[in-house]
């Protein structure tokens, strides 16, 4: 199990005696063998409340951001491969087009001076990546999307294709500034 979570022997060992001291951890069984039994662990609950001060994590913004930190680099680097792909699809062409959004400027992929990316150009790589920054939803119309979007999430979670995503949705209304 240590090889498997990538941690020395005696560090794991010493974790599962804390909790093991902490009774959130019981045996469960042991298997009889040379040497030491074999001893097999659970949870003695399904779930646990722990105030932040004993997570890594001290703020629900900083627990959030530790639980990010891998599926966002990974998001990005997927994001900039298939980049990296179209750039190679169309010949080193791709650039960008900065253009004015309402009071922002903002960058948008293009394959050309004259022609946006068709992000759902059957040849493009599949990959979106969405920022609405000031959507303006009434609350009914932001839980609708939210509902959409979960049944969605759903819909495709458990889909066993042979090519590996990154995918992230994400609603919030924002803070008052």
């Amino acid at each position: 199990m240590a090889a498997l979570l990538g941690t020395p022997l005696n560090s794991l060992l010493r974790g599962v005696r804390l909790l093991l001291d902490a009774g959130l951890l019981t045996v469960t069984r042991e298997e009889k063998r040379a040497g030491r039994p074999v001893r097999h662990y659970r949870a003695v609950a399904e779930r646990f409340a722990l105030p932040y001060a004993l997570t890594p994590a001290e703020t629900p913004e900083a627990l959030l951001a530790a639980e990010h930190a891998g599926p966002e680099a990974r998001l990005r680097q997927g994001l900039v491969g298939a980049g990296l792909e179209l750039v190679r699809q169309q010949q080193g062409v791709v650039g960008v087009h900065a253009v004015m959004d309402g009071p922002r400027l903002v960058l948008r992929n293009a394959v050309g001076p004259d022609a946006p990316w068709n992000f759902l150009d059957p040849a493009a790589p599949a990959m979106v990546d969405y920022w609405l920054e000031d959507l303006r939803l009434d609350f009914e119309e932001a839980k609708a999307l939210q509902a959409e979007l979960c049944e969605l999430f759903a819909r495709y979670r458990r889909r066993t294709g042979q090519q590996a995503y990154t995918l992230r949705l994400a609603l919030a209304p924002q803070a008052p500034t």
